[in-house]
């Protein structure tokens, strides 16, 4: 009944082991697609973002030109005019929110080097007039300033800015100076902090559901490992009649064939030589059991000294005729396997032989118990008539 029980318990945590892989599958997916769409609602706001930035770049360049009205140098006319300066600076400084940082206005000297024209940052951020300006990504403006054209890069870790755009300024067929707006990594992580959570929770999720997945494996394997240890002879490592008892309902009668074998006397050497040797003696007989059996033959420790061997008819020759002279070889291959060469245990060297019953004609029986009982009343009519030798059922 206990058996029975563990069965079911079993039963049920497979089921629910493969519902568990498939939920956590459909949610790896979901968390795959998430994520997917979390990089494309990213990649949509940067775009969006840098439209928006572009179109106010043209619109702070006309405004900056409208306010100077003039046809003189950018620089010199601001150099002059402290003024004006502060007024731009302010008008700059209108446009910087949550989303916009910073506005600027950079020149390129005679030397080559950046200098500040413009700078609509708050009064304690605002760089002074022509004060050296030191790119985090001095690739973008060598770009704006060689080409005149718009640029921009993405740049998430440098002074909480995502986004800086570049746009220069051209009148009278000269560069004045480049327009930077630098758009604040705020607007990233308000996107990102209204996603993350809900991600993170399917992260939490698959990670739990991992957990109990390993613990389950875990579980079962160990469960494998005691019944594979429940069903293995500890000393030969042959399989057990514990074994027999969970196969035997499933074996095909029409399929197998059975042979039983014994050591002559084993009696006799554990009495002589002790029990260690008997032990080593035992080991020595499953190994050569296997030996002489092919590998889908079944072996097992049926008692003490005893051996029974389950023959697995060749495919498509099912039935008992057809293997009869295949299933009277193995068995003399056995007793002539045993015999043949002694067993060496330290020093010594034991020859032993073993007395071998057959029955090869199982499809006749009702049961595989049955064509077991017979093989064993062969065993021993083969030790009653002088041990050594393989005695046979009849039909």
């Amino acid at each position: 009944m206990n058996f029975l029980k563990k069965i079911n318990i079993f039963s049920l945590q497979r089921v629910i082991f493969f519902m568990l892989i498939a939920f956590f599958i459909s949610l790896f997916i979901l968390f795959r697609q998430f994520s997917k769409t979390q990089i494309k609602v990213l990649q949509e706001t940067e775009k969006n973002q840098i439209h928006y930035i572009k179109k106010l770049s043209f619109d702070l360049e006309d405004l900056i030109l409208l306010t100077i009205n003039t046809h003189k140098d950018m620089y010199d006319l601001l150099k002059k005019n402290p003024g004006l300066r502060k007024k731009l600076d302010s008008i700059l400084n209108v446009f910087v929110d949550n989303t916009i940082k910073y506005i600027y206005v950079i020149r390129k000297d005679k030397d080559g080097k950046l200098r500040y024209l413009l700078d609509g940052s708050n009064m304690q951020q605002r760089a002074f007039f022509d004060q050296p300006f030191f790119p985090v990504n001095p690739k973008i403006w060598n770009f704006a300033f060689k080409f005149k054209k718009d640029a921009y890069s993405t740049q998430q870790k440098a002074y909480g800015i995502w986004i800086t755009y570049l746009h220069p300024v051209i009148y009278n067929n000269k560069l004045q100076g480049v327009i930077a707006i630098d758009i604040s990594t705020n607007v990233i992580k308000r996107i990102v902090s209204s996603i993350t959570p809900l991600r993170n929770y399917l992260g939490y999720m698959l990670l739990f559901i991992c957990i109990v997945i390993s613990i389950m494996i875990v579980q079962f394997y160990l469960y494998l490992k005691e019944q594979s240890i429940g069903r293995i002879d500890y000393l030969t490592r042959l399989y057990n009649r514990t074994y027999l008892r969970d196969i035997q309902q499933k074996i095909d009668l029409f399929e197998v064939s059975v042979i039983m074998v014994d050591i002559d006397f084993f009696k006799k050497i554990n009495d002589t030589y002790g029990h260690p040797v008997g032990d080593e003696t035992l080991k020595s007989v499953a190994k050569r059991l296997l030996l002489a059996t092919r590998p889908n033959d079944i072996v097992i420790r049926y008692g003490g000294e005893e051996f029974l061997v389950i023959l697995k008819h060749n495919p498509g020759q099912s039935g008992c005729e057809k293997n009869y002279n295949d299933i009277i070889k193995i068995a003399e291959r056995i007793r002539e396997t045993i015999k043949n060469k002694p067993i060496r245990v330290d020093k010594l060297n034991i020859n032993i032989t073993v007395s071998v019953g057959v029955d090869p004609f199982t499809c006749r029986r009702n049961s595989l118990l049955e064509s077991i009982e017979i093989a064993d009343e062969m065993l021993y009519k083969a030790k009653n008539n002088g041990r050594d030798r393989v005695e046979i059922a009849e039909k």
